[in-house]
């Protein structure tokens, strides 16, 4: 589990490149990232990570650490509203587009896709 985020962490950062900012603020020079794990979920490196979080919690069986990272996680889960109206202004209608065919936190099934037209 910690192999699969820490893969899925590097393999996020590297999509991301340039476009990486320690705040919810795009700059002018972002370019839109759809590749990469974000052809699946918009946001991949909260879900790594939880996943790591998560695999830390198992591997020292500590039910504070899972509940510490629980909670992070919610800040995360908040942050991303935030995150995604600045994307939203700074994007348009290709983030929109973007945000229909892809799943916040998990991918979409064929059949959520289907559901949702």
């Amino acid at each position: 589990m910690i192999a699969m985020a820490c893969g899925l962490l590097v393999w996020t950062f590297l999509c991301l490149g340039k476009n990486l900012t320690d705040t919810v603020v795009t700059r002018q020079q972002h370019a839109l990232v759809i590749h990469g794990p974000y052809r699946w979920v918009r946001h991949p490196l909260y879900d790594s990570a939880a996943l790591l979080m998560m695999a830390v919690s198992v591997i020292a069986a500590n039910w504070f650490l899972l509940l510490t990272g629980g909670l992070a996680f919610a800040l995360l889960v908040v942050r991303t509203h935030t995150e995604e109206e600045k994307l939203l202004a700074r994007f348009g209608e290709a983030y929109r587009a973007y945000m229909q065919r892809t799943g916040r936190f998990l991918p979409r099934t064929r059949a959520t896709s289907i559901a949702r037209l």
